[in-house]
């Protein structure tokens, strides 16, 4: 391995062979950086919390760069674990007391769920960087506790950071309006803007979003679109013919707040 090779760290719990949606965009960022000649070091979370609980797509993984190194941290979804033998004790004696414990974890950051992965993933970026000194550190959130587990360690050793707002940490993208929780996220958003030399986000709306709060940090803004995966969709075959109709169609996660209904009413206006 040549000794200028840089070596390029990205915290992302949900990577390959996690399925879900915002699998894609950190898979790609990783063998993209690979194939422009970094030493790739990807920290995540453990196979079988996506194989037994979130999903997986084995064939996902298929698709990394072989040269990429990937570091998987454990994690334990809090409560929705559906291995019974690995349930604690008290869980199983006394499990109205075991739901009712609080985390303490989610003092600190606001994330319910994965708030408590931050600690371990943090030493994992540190003992990474014992081993190997990094170049750079990427956090690509969300969740976002990838985005404070880089930034802890960016911070505290001086390597440069870019962070990546890939579901949007602060704003609610259905309304345009800060999120509920935006009063407790947002202190650690400042403190990222202190670390980072750029912040990503998927689109010229959420730059300018965050342009309009944060004018001091409008140079670290950047705008970096997610792509298209061309060996799943043929172009060809979704071209329209002349005096076709408008056809449109939605692939992605539909959460409890995703507005169904003013997204429909759009299209048939649209249309």
């Amino acid at each position: 391995m040549p000794a200028d090779k840089p070596h390029v760290v990205l915290v992302c719990w949900g990577f390959p062979p996690f399925r879900g949606s915002g699998v894609f965009r950190p898979l790609a960022l990783a063998n993209g950086l690979a194939a422009a000649g970094a030493d790739v070091t990807v920290i995540t979370a453990t196979r079988e919390v996506f194989v037994v609980h979130y999903g997986a797509d084995p064939s996902l993984e298929k698709q990394l760069d072989a040269a990429i190194e990937v570091v998987r941290v454990p994690f334990y979804p809090p409560r929705a674990w559906p291995l019974i033998n690995d349930w604690p004790r008290r869980r199983i004696t006394a499990p109205k007391k075991w739901a009712a414990q609080h985390d303490p974890a989610t003092d600190y950051f606001p994330e319910k769920v994965y708030a408590s992965w931050l600690p371990r993933a943090t030493e994992a970026v540190y003992e990474v960087h014992q081993q190997r000194p990094i170049s750079l550190l990427l956090g690509s959130g969300g969740p976002y506790v990838d985005d404070e587990a880089a930034s802890q360690v960016a911070g505290s050793w001086g390597i440069p950071l870019v962070l990546d707002d890939r579901d949007s940490f602060l704003a609610d993208v259905f309304t345009g309006e800060p999120k509920d929780s935006y009063a407790d996220r947002e202190p650690f958003f400042t403190e990222w803007m202190a670390h980072c030399a750029e912040m990503w986000f998927v689109n010229p709306p959420l730059v300018e979003w965050h342009r309009q709060r944060f004018p001091e940090y409008a140079d670290r803004f950047h705008v970096v679109e997610n792509g298209w995966d061309a060996g799943v969709v043929d172009a060809a075959a979704i071209t329209p013919a002349a005096h076709s109709p408008l056809r449109a169609g939605y692939v992605g996660l539909v959460p409890t707040n995703f507005p169904m209904t003013p997204v429909l009413n759009a299209w048939q206006r649209v249309a």
